[in-house]
């Protein structure tokens, strides 16, 4: 339900950014107010396949290329 109404992410359906810019447009606010009395609770989930079939590496041309790899971590 909540996936349904606010779309969030990063979430293990999306693979590729193709796919994240159509999950982002399924959002669907309206529905909110009608189902709020239902949601109860709290969902956290830790993605794990999030963008799993993106490079996600730095290009030479980048900046970020030339720095240690432990600064981002």
């Amino acid at each position: 339900m909540f996936r349904e109404i606010f779309a969030p992410y990063p979430d293990d359906s999306i693979s590729s950014f193709q796919e994240l810019q159509a999950f982002m447009e399924k959002k669907n606010l309206e529905l909110y107010d009608e189902k709020s009395a239902e949601i109860k609770g709290h969902v956290v989930q830790f993605p794990l396949y999030f963008l799993s079939k993106e490079n996600l590496n730095f290009s030479v041309f980048s900046k970020e290329y030339y720095l240690p790899n432990h600064n981002f971590t």
